[in-house]
């Protein structure tokens, strides 16, 4: 069982099954009756009578094409479909490669999973939408319970409707794993969507020797990269039911990790049962368990991500119970780190006794708020949550709501840079670290965006371990369209990790930086983090949690902005975390670039709206395309 043969022998598949108990492909039939796993996979079809699938009791599915019958799901594109599925589930088979036979070809790396095929059009995005919508519906009335989504295809332009869909199969415990590019071509921000979401599994390509493809696409978005140069089955001609293939591209590199996905599920479930496996059943764990496989877990590049996956790292049985406890395990808010300690601030930013980066906050506040006044329009309102520690400037902002778990005499720990007064509302929730408070900042997420209504929802805590009712919360509110910001304070049990709700995928994440434009010596890093912005001596209060808040103006900013000089169709076009992520990118001072110290590097709020409302709206429709005031 020597998967591909012998050009990854690297990989340590055979190995990795072996310490499973699995010795030969019939042993495969008890994992699927024992742990069952439904794999999805969303492309053109397959070829059914190809006898790499002969080993699956049935392979069920449905046409989503436009002009295509419902029950249609042969490959008759050009076997893309059927060679990504042979990748997950293709069992061990005698095949022909060209004119050559090989004897005991392994094709998939997780034979015992079961396939659930969506034929869909790779150029048409709405029948990529209908297929998660109808698998999320499906999973929801019992009928189907599909536990991973495969989309090896990509498209260039964000689209809204994708987007909602990915956070509703998220929130359904679906792992959703996706090929960076369908174009083949090795660039910068060449990521494509689905996979530049930044809350599924997003996935490069390596070759042979475990080098990044030469095709494969470079980002920040990239978690690992899996095998995109193999063999696979193939449609045959003349009737033959056993050729295979080679194939290169991200698109390939997807199913073997999706594949990988199914194992973890199996294996969750047949060391902790189905407790286990329903607590690895979300993309956010599911990426740091891949991470924990990975060759670099504690590094992250653009080019190969965390690294090549190798199975057997976390499989033996007591190691895989551990990595899973240590990811999942309920940590409470955030322990105070040097950089975010709190310090007693009251009264207003006195510009007259500025220190240096005091007075680079108060530059960008003049700045900003000279543009806001002779743009915005008087009814244009925006409402910020804030959960966080105590606000040293209350007295400056309009607080709608506030409740605070911190005792009368907590010490302040941040500021709130006002950009837009007379247009910005405040829901406030001051919470401390888990000595001093056990706030549950689920529900203070859920109460700002159901109850006032937020458009903004910053997150200035952090923990250590994933929690899923914070989870929910996060994405139930970029479902809805409110935009989330997370600070990334150190914890001292991370080690200068991004800790959790920072580390969700989607979520915008925020490290800080001097006035002197350097990263602060208190920054955590990992590939999570977006950009830095200012977060020192903002009159006297610095962390990253003042560098969040800044992050946090700027987006209400944006809004305010987007709906004043391109009408509400605008402001709701860009309230969204995917386009806000990229359009602040625009004012990154390394937008081409991501590293895990700076992100895109620095964050210049004044660069976004400095050239005018025209450069704006031409900035938003290069990301996403709406319908504007003249």
């Amino acid at each position: 069982m020597d998967w591909q043969g012998d050009d990854y022998s690297f990989l340590c598949i055979d190995e990795c099954w072996g310490r499973l108990g699995v010795k030969e492909p019939k042993d495969f039939h008890a994992w699927r009756e024992n742990y069952p796993v439904t794999v999805a996979v969303l492309d053109s079809g397959i070829t059914r009578d190809h006898v790499a699938f002969r080993h699956l009791p049935e392979i069920r599915g449905k046409n989503f094409t436009p002009d295509g019958t419902a029950l249609d799901i042969d490959d008759d594109d050009d076997g893309h479909g059927t060679q990504c599925a042979a990748i997950i589930a293709g069992g061990t088979y005698d095949a022909a490669d060209g004119g050559e036979k090989e004897a005991g070809f392994c094709n998939g790396v997780a034979p015992f999973a079961d396939l659930y095929i969506c034929k869909i059009d790779r150029s048409d995005v709405r029948s990529v939408i209908a297929a998660i919508n109808e698998l999320i519906d499906k999973k929801k009335d019992g009928s189907l319970k599909v536990d991973v989504i495969c989309i090896p295809l990509g498209f260039t332009n964000f689209d809204a409707q994708l987007r909602k869909c990915i956070y509703r199969a998220s929130l359904k415990n679906i792992t959703v794993v996706c090929a960076a590019c369908s174009d083949g071509r090795k660039r910068s921000l060449g990521v494509q969507y689905p996979a530049r979401f930044g809350d599924v599994i997003c996935v490069g390509s390596h070759d042979m020797r475990g080098r990044p493809s030469k095709f494969t696409p470079v980002g920040r978005e990239i978690d690992i990269l899996g095998p995109g140069e193999v063999r696979s089955a193939t449609p045959g001609k003349d009737g033959v039911k056993n050729a295979i293939s080679a194939v290169k591209g991200t698109s390939f590199a997807a199913p073997f990790v999706a594949g990988i996905v199914a194992m973890v599920l199996a294996n969750a479930q047949r060391v902790g049962g189905e407790s286990l496996r329903t607590a690895v059943s979300n993309n956010a764990v599911m990426r740091h368990i891949l991470r924990e496989m990975a060759t670099e877990p504690g590094e992250h590049s653009e080019d190969h991500g965390h690294g090549i996956l190798d199975p057997s790292q976390i499989f033996p049985d007591e190691l895989f119970h551990q990595t899973v406890q240590e990811i999942t395990t309920e940590y409470h808010p955030l322990t105070k780190d040097s950089g975010d300690e709190q310090q007693d601030n009251e009264g207003r930013l006195d510009i007259s006794e500025l220190t240096e980066a005091e007075d680079a906050a108060a530059k960008l506040l003049t700045k900003m708020q000279k543009i806001g006044e002779s743009t915005f329009k008087p009814d244009t309102k925006v409402t910020i949550a804030v959960i966080g520690g105590k606000l040293a400037n209350p007295e400056q902002l309009n607080i709608v709501a506030k409740q605070s778990y911190l005792p009368e005499d907590e010490q302040c720990s941040t500021r709130v840079l006002d950009f837009a007064p007379g247009h910005t509302q405040y829901v406030v929730a001051e919470v401390a670290n888990s000595k001093q408070s056990k706030a549950n900042i689920a529900n203070d997420i859920n109460e700002a965006v159901n109850v006032h209504n937020a458009d903004v929802v910053l997150i200035q805590v952090g923990f250590e371990k994933f929690n899923l009712n914070t989870l929910r919360a996060v994405s139930k509110a970029m479902q809805k369209g409110r935009v989330v910001i997370a600070a990334a304070p150190e914890l001292p049990e991370t080690s200068r990790e991004i800790p959790f709700p920072a580390k969700l995928g989607d979520v915008i994440c925020v490290g800080s930086h001097s006035k002197k434009e350097e990263g602060s010596a208190f920054n955590t890093r990992g590939r999570e983090l977006d950009f830095l912005a200012l977060g020192e001596g903002v009159s006297g209060c610095c962390g990253t949690a003042v560098a969040a808040m800044v992050a946090a103006a700027t987006v209400g900013f944006t809004l305010l902005y987007a709906e004043s000089v391109g009408g509400i169709e605008m402001r709701k076009g860009v309230q969204c975390n995917a386009v806000m992520r990229e359009f602040l990118r625009g004012a990154c001072s390394r937008r081409g670039r991501h590293t895990p110290d700076q992100g895109h590097g620095i964050l210049n709020p004044h660069k976004l709206f400095r050239r005018g409302p025209e450069h704006f709206k031409h900035s938003v429709r290069q990301i996403v395309q709406v319908k504007v005031n003249k």
